[in-house]
């Protein structure tokens, strides 16, 4: 997978505790996920689906960045264009995610 190891926030993986706080694999504190209405999560399903979304973020990035990568190289080599909307989109969220975009 290609990513780039230069990023803005807390390396992954990240883990979900008991208590859907949201922490780094060497234990370092990262988020804690809120239900949107009460405060810290307990036993919110919504919240605690927050705490998983959060999560996964450096995954879905990594991949993210991974899928960008090797459809822009396919579209190059074979001039295939259907998946351009998507890389422009996908770039779009990665620049979000990095702090880049206005």
């Amino acid at each position: 997978m290609h990513t780039d190891t230069k990023t803005p926030w807390t390396p992954g993986p990240w883990n979900v505790s008991y208590d859907s706080s949201i922490h780094a694999s060497d234990g370092g504190y990262v988020a804690e996920a809120y239900d949107g209405r009460n405060g810290p999560v307990n036993d919110d399903a919504a919240g605690k689906a927050n705490a998983r979304l959060i999560a996964v973020a450096p995954d879905l990035i990594a991949t993210l960045e991974s899928a960008v990568y090797h459809l822009d190289a396919a579209m190059r080599e074979t001039g295939w264009s259907d998946a351009e909307e998507f890389v422009k989109d996908a770039r779009a969220l990665i620049a979000r995610a990095r702090g880049d975009a206005q």
